[in-house]
């Protein structure tokens, strides 16, 4: 699990801007800008798409919550106190996390409180056991028989196997490493694996607890490979019990937490990280320089070689998660306040913009074979807001395909079931050109719409005449309320275009792409005076 809590500024490098584009005509003006071009699958795969969101009523408290999802599609959240536990452990009269399970619909089937605990870090092994990992003041309890008892550091911190069943404590110990999010794994033979500050000075360090929390089996502390080394600490295990950690670069450890190789990720930020069904470790990282700019990097075991670098775009303000299922498919979900999403496969459009654009992220699905080929990436049919910050998202493969998980702040906890769709569409946003922001349209504006197939393969960029620019460019045309816009730009992917001035007075407009003289797929926005 991961949510990219950051916000950060950003300088668009996608093909023709108009940054500095203002509302209205503006002379023969047109700024083209290109980068490389990101490539689809040479075989287009089947398109998936997303379930409309399905509200469970199970809420996220005001304050740090954690949900993850079981295969099956059950919920575990970690956050504040229970209103009614089933269960409490350690002192109740001491600060507390509940960690509670509920049916896919949302239906409590456990609540447990644990005294005098925080909970940072949470994970399910393939019985549907929960680990928690945080820290503890007193009114903890550990269970009998552990290997740490009493805290050997400060702050106190701890690692909890709760039963799937009922939530009673299969063990609670001490540790010495801060996981925090995103520092806990588990493998399938149930051993816990701890990343974060501790152990040696300050020095991240790993720690594998084995599966009943009687002995610690190793404890290693890592040298720091990168410079400027930043984002969210992750880890993963693989079958044979290697560790893979982004956490000072890119770390593998053997069984037994002898270092194998560390790779340094400098101008990279870390998000998250799986392992796929051979054992190689993949990576979700975002670009320090450019922040729209995302890349799933497959590794070999060992970390010799890089299998595949495959990028797309999704805006800077992003939050993501990431899942790799059983045939070798990584997925991708999670939340963008932009507009340019790569469009590859596209099965939806983008949301209904909203005024206060900061509060407001569209959900879309990222795909990627084992091979690296970009399948699809696309909007899905959830647009998410809320004033306390960014949502986070979970996302748990399935057999049949995978459940993504949406949250924030004081809100209910949302899922969506990803699917095969039946269709794809090739307009997928419109937004201003100068900020690719998700805001309603205005009169006389330079927007830019995105998605596939929409122009020609070959950029084409249009020449006024007696001082007019074309309504049809390359193929294509952009209508509003059947009305087609002045055209400035043409290509496979992007179009750049100057809204009508009859949505003047207008609150919203259907706004459509007529490709070689067939209506493509249209979409209502909203639209504003200016």
């Amino acid at each position: 699990m991961f949510s990219n809590r950051g916000i950060y500024k950003y300088s668009s490098l996608f093909p023709v801007t108009l940054r500095h584009a203002l509302c209205g005509i503006l002379p023969q003006f047109v700024l083209m800008s290109l980068v490389p071009a990101i490539f689809a699958a040479s075989v287009p795969a089947s398109a998936w798409s997303g379930s409309p969101l399905a509200n469970t009523g199970v809420t996220a408290p005001l304050g740090y919550s954690i949900v993850v999802t079981s295969p099956s599609g059950e919920l575990f959240r970690a956050a504040g106190a229970c209103g009614a536990p089933t269960l409490t452990l350690g002192n109740p009269s001491q600060q507390w996390s509940c960690v509670a399970k509920f049916t896919a619909a949302g239906k409590p089937v456990f609540s447990t409180n644990i005294g005098g605990a925080g909970v940072d870090a949470m994970v399910l092994d393939a019985s549907g056991n929960v680990y928690v990992a945080g820290s503890a003041v007193s009114g903890f309890a550990t269970t009998a028989g552990v290997y740490q008892p009493n805290p050997r550091s400060t702050p106190h911190l701890f690692l909890c196997k709760l039963s799937g069943s009922d939530g009673h404590a299969l063990f609670c110990t001490y540790i010495d490493v801060d996981a925090g999010q995103g520092g806990l794994a588990v493998d399938a033979s149930g051993n816990a694996y701890l990343v974060g500050l501790g152990c040696v000075s300050l020095k991240n360090c790993v720690e594998q607890v084995n599966w009943n929390g009687t002995v610690l089996v190793y404890q290693t502390a890592l040298d720091s490979v990168s410079a400027t080394f930043s984002g969210n600490i992750a880890v993963a295990v693989d079958a044979n019990g290697n560790l893979y950690c982004l956490c000072t670069g890119l770390t593998e450890l053997s069984p037994t937490g002898k270092v194998i190789a560390t790779l340094p990720l400098d101008g990279e930020v870390t998000l998250a990280l799986g392992v796929d069904p051979s054992g190689r470790p993949e990576a979700l990282l975002q670009d320090q320089a450019d922040r729209g700019t995302y890349r799933i990097r497959k590794y070999s075991a060992g970390l010799s070689s890089t299998v595949f670098d495959t990028a797309f775009r999704a805006g800077a303000e992003s939050f993501l998660a990431l899942a790799i299922d059983s045939s070798g498919v990584t997925d991708v979900v999670g939340g963008a306040t932009a507009i340019n999403l790569t469009e590859v496969n596209p099965t939806q459009a983008c949301g209904p913009p909203a005024s206060n654009v900061p509060l407001a992220w569209n959900a879309f699905l990222v795909r990627v074979s084992s091979s690296g080929d970009l399948l699809q990436s696309t909007y899905l049919p959830a647009y998410l807001t809320n004033p306390d910050g960014p949502p986070q998202t979970a996302i748990t493969a399935t057999a049949s395909g995978a459940t993504a998980v949406f949250w924030a702040l004081n809100t209910s906890v949302s899922t969506m079931t990803l699917a095969p769709a039946s269709a794809t569409i090739a307009l997928g946003c419109i937004g201003n050109a100068a900020s690719f922001a998700p805001m309603p349209l205005a009169p006389n504006e330079i927007v830019s719409a995105f998605g596939i197939g929409l122009g020609p393969a070959t950029p084409v960029a249009a020449q006024p005449s007696a001082g007019l620019y074309p309504l049809q460019l390359g193929g294509v045309q952009i209508t509003f309320d059947g009305i087609a816009a002045p055209l400035l730009y043409a290509s496979n992917g992007q179009v750049n275009l100057i809204t009508p001035g009859a949505l003047s007075g207008k609150s919203t407009t259907q706004v459509c792409a007529v490709v070689n003289g067939a209506v493509a797929n249209c979409f209502d926005m909203r639209v504003q005076p200016a």
